[in-house]
């Protein structure tokens, strides 16, 4: 073991509400897996569920940088020295389902600069009941595109500046190929 760190604010009682809690380990955001990435000796994860985005030593797991507006991670994606990053838009109230959609930030991973916010996006709902507030993306990103799924449609975003380069409706018989 190199070293440990306490996670705050995690588990099924974060998001379950209080009359249903549960143990089962399937009350919980599909996107909780998708909320930590590594590049040589730096982690970028958050430590907590509603917690803002932090950059960690992977030798020592001490707090390098936090990244401000990174509340309400949903995905982290890192691609060439930028940190691509969907967050909830609004602080959750984990006793409301309301879904409350979602921001895509782009910060510069070395100084921590926000380069770009985009404005609301839907995202898709994944889970029913309590957990249908998180929507995922479900982000894929390559040389200077971003591609992520927006309600019924597919879109791509110009990685540098952010702008939506296209938006395609997702076909309505359950396929979908990109």
């Amino acid at each position: 073991l190199l070293w440990k760190r306490p996670i705050k604010e995690w588990g099924y009682r974060v998001w379950a509400s209080s009359k249903t809690q549960s143990n089962s380990r399937f009350d919980q955001p599909v996107d909780i897996t998708h909320k930590l990435v590594a590049d040589g000796d730096y982690i970028y994860t958050a430590l907590g569920h509603n917690a803002p985005m932090l950059k960690l030593s992977a030798k020592t797991g001490e707090t390098l940088q936090t990244f401000a507006g990174s509340e309400q991670i949903s995905e982290i994606l890192y691609l060439d020295g930028k940190l691509i990053v969907s967050v909830h838009r609004e602080i959750n109230d984990h006793k409301k389902g309301k879904s409350h959609g979602k921001h895509i930030l782009l910060y510069d991973a070395q100084s921590g600069k926000l380069i770009w916010k985009t404005k609301d996006i839907k995202g898709i709902k994944v889970k029913s009941g309590l957990l249908e507030k998180y929507t995922s993306l479900y982000m894929a990103a390559g040389k200077d595109a971003l591609f992520f799924v927006d309600g019924m449609s597919l879109v791509c975003l110009n990685l540098k500046d952010g702008t939506e380069r296209w938006r395609k409706p997702r076909p309505h018989n359950g396929s979908f190929v990109a």
